[in-house]
């Protein structure tokens, strides 16, 4: 149970309308019945999520995207049983202003945004790199092969970011240059990591006509695969933060590279 006196201290830390209002009306409850869910986590991770500072965003889109960091988590907590949430944002829009986001709800593995009519309306309809994308993990995972393959084939979405329920954060952002899909890195690192992966796809079809390709790898195969592609990634001038020190922050900043 959170006491009274750290209560007012995260008041006073977040001026965010909605973080206030949780943290005023139900706080007790949430903390005391909530917390034998195994992805619980407690008001302080939220508040300690931190700014994101990369050159090329303005002060504004920095203060947004915080802002909508913590409403993935918010969101997670209040109204999805903390389960996955995807928040996705339009630059060219103030959070404040109708519009500006779409919300979707996943279960406590995926949040399959795009089969979401808003969101993938808001995506297609949007210009080049206007469109940020922000998701909770709750397993505390980093991207997903899935998540890389979005970021990749859309054009309109500039920046992807995934939260963690101890508040830390993972970043891709695109360079304002970069126009063109970059599946076919992704592709070609599942073909180097996982050479017969239709065969291994193919035989387990035949166990479960319901399984996916990627259902066939093996989770260190996952793992170099992304790895892999975040490096290939960075190399294009995609800017990628994996912090992990949010844990130690009070509204600390992640400075680009």
């Amino acid at each position: 149970m959170i006491t009274k006196s750290k209560k007012e201290k995260l008041i006073s830390r977040n001026t965010d309308s909605l973080m206030s209002e949780l943290i005023t009306n139900g706080l007790d409850r949430l903390e005391g019945v909530e917390n034998s869910n195994p992805f619980f986590f407690d008001l302080s991770v939220i508040s300690n999520i931190p700014k994101i500072n990369l050159p090329e965003l303005s002060d504004d889109e920095q203060d947004a995207i915080l802002t909508l960091s913590k409403e993935v988590l918010l969101e997670s907590k209040k109204n999805n049983r903390y389960k996955e949430v995807s928040i996705t944002y339009r630059m060219d829009k103030k959070p404040e202003e109708a519009g500006a986001f779409v919300v979707a709800k996943g279960d406590s593995k995926s949040v399959k945004f795009l089969e979401d009519n808003a969101t993938r309306e808001m995506i297609e309809n949007s210009g080049k790199n206007v469109i940020i994308n922000f998701h909770n993990h709750p397993d505390g995972a980093t991207f997903s092969i899935k998540d890389l393959f979005i970021f990749s084939f859309f054009q309109q979405i500039k920046m992807m970011e995934i939260i963690n329920h101890k508040g830390q954060v993972s970043v891709l952002c695109k360079p304002d240059t970069l126009g063109h899909n970059l599946t076919h890195i992704i592709e070609q690192e599942i073909k180097n990591i996982c050479p017969d992966i239709r065969s291994r796809y193919e035989q387990l079809k035949e166990e479960n006509e319901d399984a996916e390709i990627m259902d066939v790898l093996t989770s260190k195969e996952k793992i170099a695969i992304v790895d892999n592609c975040i490096h290939e990634f960075e190399s294009l001038g995609i800017i990628y933060l994996d912090y992990k020190g949010c844990d130690d922050l009070e509204g600390g900043v992640i400075y680009g590279q």
